[in-house]
């Protein structure tokens, strides 16, 4: 092309760009006023709900997603901004500490006056420590609301002076905290006339520079303490109306026992020792009331049990038992101690199958009806071996005859609630007359009324043990009759 033409062309190009410049110009000024348009006369379903219904919504959502956080609903729209805020309830289950000392007051000034759920953890310097931070001081505003409080620190904790008149459980714990530790004190109570329920973890050593804590032991029914074995006990000593009792306390040097008077928890019903407890310290209390207890065996705590026991006159109804790495006569000698004959509900845990302990188990369950008389719930769990489905059979059918009847049987391999991984083309060998023969017994003794629970998640056993063909058939056949 010539210079002409050239210049011909480019002149042809800057008008079309003029004209494609103007008609964008007018495109996006069509585009904002149909916007504008659209606003006014766009509907919305989920904002022409009635108010009571979102805030309903809101609700159901706060109280069933774990993660749910309130302040997303704040940012949606100014309707749902200003129907969250109005809901307390919206508000009132606090999981953690808001970001910055703002939120966490506005958060709080939401939920009206209803009960508070506060869960509050604090990394790095605690700052509940001091009576002047912003954290104490609003916890204080709030004390009447509070109904429940769990604080976690790694540092040492000071509660607020209250009132508490709603306060129902509080949870003190310390991650770790070397140089402060927390004292009791009950000359001074905390103002919570309905606090029952307590769970206090803290591993310092006390030290002169320790904090006093006021708390009213003495009106304490449910505890759950880890401390050591002597914090453990200065502490039962006060807390004598507790009823449930759950304590991982380290072993201790626990004072001399000819110098020591035993401290006696007339209402303690349940006790659930940890598997780092002191045995030692059930050899300072006596419980008459005790009905449930939950312990690891071995030959120690064999022998400690059976010395409580007889100190206290009690009777077992509900025994709860990890029974890792114990042996069949281990058992046997453990279930036979005066005060387990009135057992109603036995749970073993991790059954050790290296001496068919738990078979043998079964067969004397089957033919000495003297052995646990009162069973009427049977569970197993953790169980890693393999169980002949003749000798479960066999127990059921014996145990369900008689005065005292077994009412429900559950057999939990691996440790697994309900696992059907793997499951898939399992099949139960029809021609097998045995195995036939003892499903067809199972589904008998469900018809009497007997709960039988039996899953696992091994997937290659196989013969006439309880694998995971035998459990599926077993399913099926009940779904079918039901």
């Amino acid at each position: 092309m010539s210079t002409g033409e050239l210049r011909l062309r480019l002149a042809e190009i800057d008008r079309d760009i003029v004209f494609h410049e103007i008609q964008l110009g007018l495109l996006r000024a069509e585009r904002e006023s149909t916007q504008r348009h659209l606003h006014t006369v766009a509907v919305y379903p989920v904002l022409t709900l009635p108010n009571e219904i979102t805030s309903q919504i809101f609700i159901q959502w706060i109280y069933t997603d774990d993660k749910s956080n309130p302040m997303l609903l704040t940012w949606v729209c100014q309707l749902w901004r200003a129907v969250a805020i109005s809901t307390p309830q919206v508000w009132a289950r606090l999981r953690n500490l808001p970001h910055g000392k703002k939120f966490f007051s506005k958060w709080l000034s939401h939920t009206g006056n209803l009960p508070l759920k506060l869960n509050l953890a604090f990394k790095g310097p605690s700052q509940v420590n001091y009576q002047d931070s912003f954290v104490f001081r609003t916890l204080s505003r709030h004390s009447s609301q509070l109904e429940t409080l769990n604080l976690t620190t790694d540092g040492a904790v000071t509660l607020p002076p209250g009132p508490f008149p709603r306060l129902k459980k509080l949870c003190i714990s310390s991650i770790k905290c070397t140089d402060r530790a927390l004292v009791i004190d009950d000359t001074a109570p905390l103002a919570a006339p309905q606090l029952r329920e307590l769970i206090l973890k803290y591993s310092a050593e006390l030290s002169g520079d320790a904090l006093q804590v006021y708390l009213p032991c003495m009106q304490l029914t449910n505890l759950e303490l880890r401390a050591n074995a002597t914090e453990c006990l200065k502490f039962l000593v006060r807390a004598l109306n507790l009823e449930h009792l759950i304590v991982d306390s380290e072993d201790g040097e626990l004072p001399d026992l000819n110098q020591w008077t035993l401290v006696t928890l007339p209402r303690l019903r349940s006790i659930q020792c940890s598997t780092f407890t002191c045995p030692e310290l059930l050899s300072y209390v006596t419980l008459p009331a005790l009905e449930e207890l939950s312990i690891w065996l071995d030959p120690e705590w064999s022998e400690i049990v059976q010395q409580l026991i007889a100190r206290s006159q009690c009777s077992i109804h509900k025994l709860d038992v990890h029974a890792y790495f114990a042996g069949h006569g281990v058992w046997r000698r453990f279930l036979e101690l005066p005060g387990f004959e009135s057992i109603r509900d036995l749970t073993l845990r991790g059954p050790d199958g290296r001496d068919r302990a738990l078979e043998r188990l079964f067969q004397e369950i089957e033919h000495e009806p003297y052995f646990l008389p009162l069973l009427e719930s049977f569970t197993i769990q953790g169980c890693d071996f393999f169980v002949p489905l003749h000798a479960v059979v066999d127990m059921l059918c014996a145990r369900t005859k008689g005065e005292v009847q077994l009412k429900s049987f559950q057999l939990l391999f691996g440790g697994d609630d309900d696992d059907h991984e793997g499951w898939e083309g399992a099949q139960v060998d029809c021609a097998d007359e045995t195995v036939g023969y003892n499903l067809d017994q199972l589904d008998a003794l469900c018809v009497q009324g007997l709960k039988i629970n039996i899953q696992s998640k091994f997937k290659f056993w196989q013969g006439l043990d309880i694998d995971p063909s035998i459990i599926e058939a077993f399913r099926n056949r009940r779904d079918k009759m039901v």
